[in-house]
């Protein structure tokens, strides 16, 4: 919704000063994960690299929205990662930004589910925690699932199960884009460079 916003007020220029913002936000993000991982001295290290991937920086530049998923992402990871239990309100947040990963891209939800694992985990009493997490989660990205399915008769839509305007020929080009994706080491040994 911020990236609507953004390019309703400025038009694509403004979705990318805003895309461009959250690409420096979870730079300084990943700068804080390093430190909390590793001591202050990895901070820097942490921002560099994350600035400096060249993919970080082809999308950063462009109206994305995949900033808007690793920025939830990065925050709950912080929240995470220090040596003690998690709290109650911790969990929560962490439930609510794995939630908000969900409800920006549905493979947000992979990392979503990473991160309640890890949570889960990190706590004394897993069983309330699941309840925490799952309630805040859900509320956070529900109303995406919810519209989905109002819109599509499917909470994924098109991931799983297709949908009343999901095709064939939608299905032969998520084929050819994911056979894209595939590792084949012949062609990478064999590639020319």
């Amino acid at each position: 919704m911020l990236l609507m916003l953004a390019k309703n007020i400025g038009g694509d220029p403004g979705a990318k000063v805003l895309h461009t913002a959250l690409w420096l936000a979870c730079g300084m993000g990943t700068a804080r994960l390093a430190a909390a991982l590793w001591g202050s001295p990895a901070a820097p290290w942490g921002l560099a690299l994350s600035l400096t991937l060249p993919l970080g920086m082809v999308v950063g530049s462009r109206a994305y929205v995949e900033f808007f998923l690793v920025l939830p992402v990065i925050c709950a990871a912080i929240l995470l990662f220090p040596r003690r239990r998690l709290g109650p309100s911790t969990i929560l947040l962490v439930g609510w930004l794995a939630g908000a990963a969900a409800g920006t891209k549905h493979q947000g939800a992979l990392a979503g589910t990473a991160l309640a694992i890890v949570a889960l985990f990190r706590t004394g009493s897993p069983a309330g925690s699941l309840l925490l997490l799952a309630a805040s989660g859900t509320a956070a990205s529900g109303a995406w699932f919810l519209r989905d399915l109002l819109w599509t008769g499917n909470p994924v839509y098109p991931v799983f199960f297709g949908g009343p305007r999901w095709t064939p020929m939608d299905t032969l080009g998520w084929k050819a884009d994911a056979s894209a994706l595939e590792f084949n080491f012949h062609k990478l040994v064999t590639a020319p460079w």
